[in-house]
């Protein structure tokens, strides 16, 4: 291995690599669905852990494997911090131990292999959802199967067209299924929606129009009711 090589090109994934970021971005909620996911060991698995000077060259070392656990994000954390200090010092892998299914594991872990695992946990959320998005569309959303198909055919990462401010990625929706709980970005992104829509169809400027966060939600519910000085002031 060069001495003179950057950490920048020694840790990065190869973009055609199975769960790389440009592989991740091609999904479908159409190909979500049979998608072999890695499966995430919960938080706190990794007992201890340690920079390494050897470069392990084998698939279980650099590549992500079918069948095989993925660290979770929380103990990846402290690894991901220190890697590029470490690299400068003469490291070029990270060796872990962690507790799995009960069985004790020790594994020497090129840098590629570490950049891997983030960016599985990243993108779980939205496999989960692009998941439950299909299967509403195919068994509970009354629209036609033309519409259906098209959308099921978009990437889960696509963003929304029309929203000029907010980059409102499609697999987010999926926020909105069985009333679960709704974040401030999609409920911003539709009342822009609605605001455009009323405004195209009149020549009125709606300036007596008023949103609100959900965060004003929130307090109102709350008993007693604290609101700050600008939410008095409205």
């Amino acid at each position: 291995m060069s001495s003179e090589e950057s950490y920048e090109s020694y840790s990065t994934r190869n973009p055609f690599s199975a769960y790389s970021n440009n592989y991740f971005w091609g999904i479908t909620f159409e190909n979500a669905v049979p998608l072999e996911f890695p499966e995430i060991a919960p938080a706190g698995s990794v007992s201890c852990w340690c920079f390494d000077l050897d470069v392990p060259g084998s698939a279980i070392a650099t590549v992500i494997l079918p069948g095989k656990i993925v660290l979770h994000l929380d103990d990846l954390q402290p690894i991901i911090q220190d890697m590029e200090e470490a690299f400068s010092k003469g490291a070029w892998s990270v060796s872990i131990d962690a507790i799995i299914n009960g069985q004790s594991i020790s594994q020497v872990y090129h840098f590629t292999k570490i950049q891997f695992f983030i960016e599985v946990n990243n993108f779980h959320p939205k496999i989960i959802y692009a998941r439950q998005l299909n299967k509403y569309i195919m068994t509970a959303l009354p629209i036609s199967q033309q519409r259906a198909t098209k959308f099921l055919s978009s990437s889960v990462t696509q963003y929304i067209q029309g929203f000029h401010v907010t980059k409102f990625p499609l697999w987010k929706l999926g926020c909105l299924l069985g009333e679960n709980w709704v974040k401030e970005d999609v409920l911003n992104a539709m009342a822009k929606l609605l605001y455009f829509q009323l405004a195209s169809a009149s020549n009125i400027i709606f300036t007596h129009f008023l949103f609100l966060l959900m965060s004003f939600l929130y307090l109102y519910g709350q008993k007693p009711q604290v609101f700050s000085q600008n939410f008095t002031a409205l």
